[in-house]
């Protein structure tokens, strides 16, 4: 054998050496995040939570998949205060959370993340007193002022975030100050992207809302620019059927007046632009109604019931700042004053249609 082939041989077996080398240094790594980290990391995030928020914390399990960047946590549960009389009520819950990342995010040298999903997130609220909630420690803690910013030398970190979902949510209000239980169920919240990199800037973010309100169906869809230079932003709420005696125990009314019934409707849709070194613009348009409204006022000599069957209220132009007139149409339907133990009303109004309406503040 030749010098030159032998050399040639010690040069092979030095690169099949480091080449076997750092196999085997992917592969320890490879099974490090596969195997040892998850577990590290539940038993870690189930100490460290557990002393930030004096409440237990559990983590069913933890997945990293390194070759596709994902990661996955399941069964996440932070429970009441252990000397709570529900401490073995669930505070906060969710199903699974997955984080997807990319490697765009070596490319663009910005965070880059492909999907986020929360599945059914679960939040338990208890208000114990008219200023006590189960969380209110929480909040005194996390609401501390935080140390001014120096926004001169602030940057900006580039991110881009797509598919973020919340799917199935649940949270459950007890109020026990007012004896009276409320929920928000079926949340389910979406936004395809939301980035600050390059040209992205303009571009519309389009988040969409939807969950039901004691059991009334609300929704909300937009389009906004937060990161443009013109500010612009447009929203769409819908909320059908809202059965308004689940909350007039939070509303002050007049002295021996009581809500017996009635229901709400909108459909109205915002539009707010913000220009640099302007003032904002804001217009209302759409229309919103109540139903089967019936009060009972007993404050006076002759108690008596008002009835309404129908009102609705059309926004052709409405600026909720008052800096500009504001157009409305009103239209009422079947309307009526009844004394207690007559049958008879007193006052009543068929139809009462009013094409046009202006309001300055």
């Amino acid at each position: 054998m030749t010098p030159t082939s032998q050399q040639r041989v010690i040069r092979y077996k030095r690169l099949s050496i480091t080449l076997g080398v750092i196999a085997v240094l992917i592969a320890v790594l490879a099974a490090l995040g596969t195997y040892w980290l998850p577990g590290y990391a539940k038993s870690q995030l189930e100490i460290r939570l557990s002393e930030i928020l004096q409440r237990p914390v559990t983590v069913a399990s933890i997945e990293l998949k390194p070759r596709t960047l994902e990661l996955n946590i399941q069964g996440f549960r932070i429970d009441e205060k252990a000397d709570n009389a529900e401490a073995n009520t669930a505070l906060f819950s969710f199903n699974t959370l997955h984080i997807g990342l990319s490697l765009e995010s070596l490319k663009q040298r910005a965070a880059v993340v492909s999907s986020i999903t929360l599945t059914e997130p679960q939040l338990h609220l208890v208000r114990k007193s008219k200023d006590q909630l189960n969380i209110s420690d929480l909040l005194e803690r996390f609401n501390q002022p935080a140390e001014p910013e120096d926004t001169a030398n602030k940057t900006v970190i580039p991110f881009s975030i797509s598919n973020i979902a919340i799917q199935g949510g649940r949270v459950e209000f007890i109020d026990q100050h007012e004896n009276a239980e409320h929920s928000i169920s079926e949340i389910n919240f979406g936004i395809p992207i939301v980035a600050n990199t390059g040209d992205t800037q303009n571009d519309w973010i389009a988040p969409h809302f939807s969950a039901k309100i004691n059991g009334a169906l609300l929704s909300l869809d937009g389009k906004l620019r937060p990161f443009a230079a013109t500010q612009e932003a447009t929203l769409t709420f819908k909320l059908d059927n809202a059965d308004l005696t689940r909350f007039d125990r939070y509303v002050t009314l007049p002295e021996g007046i009581r809500l017996l019934s009635g229901f709400y409707d909108s459909n109205l849709n915002l539009s707010f632009t913000q220009e640099t070194d302007k003032e904002p613009q804001i217009e209302v348009t759409g229309a919103t109604s109540l139903r089967q409204l019936t009060l009972k006022n007993s404050a006076v000599a002759a108690p008596y019931q008002a009835q309404l069957k129908h009102l609705n209220i059309a926004l052709t132009k409405a600026d909720p700042t008052g800096k500009q007139p504001s157009r409305i149409k009103l239209h009422i339907d079947q309307a009526a004053l009844t004394r207690d133990g007559e049958k008879e009303p007193a006052l009543s109004l068929a139809k009462l249609a009013i094409p046009d309406i202006t309001i300055n503040t």
